[in-house]
């Protein structure tokens, strides 16, 4: 018994909450009460939309003086009016005078006037839309806008063009104007003629639209007159047409190159064809005999030597020769560049001819079979590292008294045991020219 009295008072405990709510109409008579749960939403009733209005304004309904939801109280409703502005048309037409669209704007407030229309150009007119006839600011009535066009006379693009479509002069005409071409129009002779101008193919007298004019040449034949100089000396002239082949004269100078001024090979116009002579090995001038590179010291041709920048060859046993022809003169080998030998893979002996003055730097290096090798007896100067990276080399002899420097690099990464043999009675001048160039281990001999 006790367990259904808590249940009954439990349930009406549950029973939810609920609200009044009254809506009243503008002058206060209820027009409509409803009983709403607690956090519920109220039923609006239909209201009057429109009050009353004025030449520009309406007083109309804008919704409740209370939020429809949520309902926490009991509460009467009453309805808000505002004066709102009215709305009016305006509608734009196209210069045909069919309407383009139309726009609804408040009292007071600008049209917004976005359309814009266009008027179709003409041969000698374009027309450039320039607003509508009608006030469209501060809208107070419904109107009526039609475009307002400015007339513009066009103007056309005359081009006036040389040959193969090369533009001499451009500019806009204004339509039924008269073009002004360019003045003093020329074509240059080519090899067979030479050109008269004409006139122009096409009318511009009165422009009426977009106009390309070209140009008129007659053509008048040529003959050339060719002339060959050795420095200032005439050494032939002859008269050709256009297109023969130009046959020059065979000038040559031992060790020289020929040049010619200009070398056209047929007739295109008159020339004067000037030889002259340059020494075929300069200062500095990097030659090929065969695989072999070598680099002009002294250019004399009587005593002319070089520097070995690279030589090749297959051969275990080497004899470096004194000279090496390059072009019509011999040239001594006196200096030896770096890594000139390195590409002597299978050098293991090599004889240095007396001409060699010099061992730069490196200047045997990478030579990883070498062995032995003979140094001529002009030699004067061994650079840093001569001899760098030749593991197998044993022995160096030297010869004669012209070794004057030795850099204390000279011998460095040498192989410890490496001996230097030398004549006994150079012995002496040898110990002290290596002093302090020969590491420990290196031995001076004597022969």
């Amino acid at each position: 018994m006790a367990k259904q009295d808590r249940k009954a008072r439990t349930g009406k405990s549950r029973k939810a909450k609920q609200h009044i709510v009254v809506f009243q109409d503008e002058n206060g008579t209820v027009i409509r009460t409803s009983f709403v749960a607690d956090g519920g939403s109220a039923e609006a009733p239909e209201v009057t939309e429109k009050l009353f209005e004025t030449a520009h304004h309406e007083l109309r309904f804008t919704g409740w003086d209370h939020p429809l939801s949520p309902i926490t109280e009991n509460v009467v409703m009453k309805p808000v009016y505002r004066s709102l502005p009215k709305s009016y048309l305006v509608m734009y037409f196209g210069e045909d005078g069919k309407i383009m669209g139309t726009e609804s704007v408040l009292y007071g407030e600008d049209a917004a006037a976005s359309y814009r229309p266009v008027k179709e150009q003409t041969p000698e007119y374009d027309y450039i839309f320039r607003g509508w006839d009608a006030d469209l600011t501060k809208i107070s009535s419904d109107q009526m806008a039609h475009p307002i066009f400015e007339e513009k006379r066009r103007s056309y693009r005359v081009r006036f063009f040389h040959e193969q479509n090369r533009l001499l002069k451009e500019q806009m005409v204004p339509y039924g104007q008269a073009a002004v071409p360019p003045t003093d129009v020329r074509k240059e002779a080519d090899p067979t003629y030479h050109y008269e101008f004409q006139g122009w193919q096409e009318d511009y007298s009165r422009i009426t639209g977009n106009l390309d004019v070209h140009v008129n040449f007659s053509s008048i034949y040529n003959q050339y007159h060719i002339v060959f100089l050795e420095e200032e000396k005439m050494v032939e002239e002859t008269y050709s047409h256009y297109g023969d082949p130009i046959l020059y004269p065979p000038l040559w100078r031992k060790g020289y190159t020929l040049h010619w001024s200009e070398e056209p090979q047929t007739v295109s116009a008159d020339v004067t064809i000037v030889a002259s002579y340059e020494f075929s090995n300069p200062v500095g001038a990097v030659l090929k005999d065969g695989d072999s590179l070598y680099e002009i010291i002294n250019p004399s041709i009587s005593r002319g030597s070089v520097r070995c920048l690279r030589y090749r060859s297959g051969k275990r046993n080497l004899r470096l020769p004194s000279q090496v022809k390059l072009g019509d003169y011999y040239y001594r080998i006196e200096r030896i560049g770096r890594e000139a030998f390195a590409s002597c893979e299978n050098l293991e002996e090599l004889r240095l001819p007396t001409t060699v003055r010099t061992l730069e730097d490196y200047g045997l290096a990478n030579c990883r079979k070498l062995k032995r090798v003979f140094l001529g007896n002009g030699l004067k100067q061994i650079g840093r590292f001569a001899f760098e990276d030749c593991p197998g080399l044993s022995r160096i002899h030297l010869a004669g008294d012209s070794l004057k420097k030795v850099s204390i690099d000279s011998f460095a990464r040498l192989n410890r045991q490496t001996s230097f043999l030398v004549e006994r009675k150079w012995e002496s001048y040898y110990r002290r020219i290596l002093a302090g160039a020969l590491s420990r281990g290196q031995i001076l001999e004597s022969c």
